[in-house]
């Protein structure tokens, strides 16, 4: 959808500027190693003063972008629809990096894998975030929702450099974690997570429901949620992120 905005946006300025923003895109894509695929970029550069561009992409990623919006918009399987927009994604290696605009250079590049890292190198990113999780209105991909880089500041720092990944465990209910820019470093990271427990603290990347949650200010969550699908009882989370150290800090009952 992003492409089919920016060639919409393209076809309406003059030729000179034509080749060179495509010169620009072209040059980016070059960083990249053979084989991987842009999924979206965000320009931070009038947000952290620093010619800045974050690209979320995937190493020759399986592709899942059949139309299936009009199958599975009434009555369609939980699977689909908790995947993000009906069923239409990507899956395969994550990996997000930030480059230097000016000198057109990578400055780090981080991978996401879905748990804590284990196993295979593989993601599942939807084509956007529904609406009826996410809880944003910036319509993006037909409308249907969001896309996966919605900046925010969910550190509570003043910049909106971060956004939330999801990895959908059953209708409703998903694993989140923060990735984005960090100020700090002036490096893309995404965000640890130490979850305080009787047996001491457990360090991961996923907490699960948190982040789709509105806090109650930037950088601090609470609530609390019914898990369903079968389980009894309710979750009570308290999250804030510790600016030292530079990373959440989880208990929940």
């Amino acid at each position: 959808m992003r492409r089919r905005i920016l060639h919409s946006l393209l076809a309406a300025l003059p030729s000179c500027i034509i080749a060179s923003s495509q010169q620009q895109e072209t040059s980016f894509e070059a960083l990249l190693p053979a084989g991987a695929e842009i999924v979206e970029t965000v320009k931070l550069t009038a947000t952290v003063s620093k010619p800045r561009l974050m690209v979320l992409w995937m190493l020759k990623p399986e592709h899942h972008l059949d139309n299936l919006a009009d199958k599975n918009r009434e009555g369609g399987y939980c699977s689909d629809i908790a995947g993000g927009d009906f069923g239409k994604y990507r899956r395969g290696p994550a990996r997000l990096s930030l480059i230097d605009a000016r000198q057109g250079r990578i400055i780090n590049t981080t991978g996401i894998r879905e748990g804590y890292g284990e196993g295979r190198d593989s993601l599942l990113l939807p084509v956007c975030v529904l609406n009826w999780y996410a809880g944003a209105g910036n319509q993006m991909s037909d409308g249907f929702g969001t896309p996966n880089m919605n900046l925010r500041d969910l550190t509570g720092e003043g910049l909106k450099t971060q956004f939330v990944l999801l990895v959908f465990a059953a209708f409703g209910i998903a694993d989140t974690g923060v990735v984005g820019y960090d100020s700090l470093s002036d490096r893309v990271v995404q965000y640890p997570i130490e979850l305080q427990s009787p047996n001491g603290a457990i360090k991961g990347f996923w907490a699960e429901q948190v982040f789709a949650r509105e806090p109650v200010r930037p950088g601090y969550w609470k609530f609390s949620w019914q898990p369903g699908h079968g389980a009894e009882g309710s979750m009570c989370e308290d999250v804030k992120f510790d600016r030292v150290r530079r990373l959440f800090v989880q208990t929940h009952d």
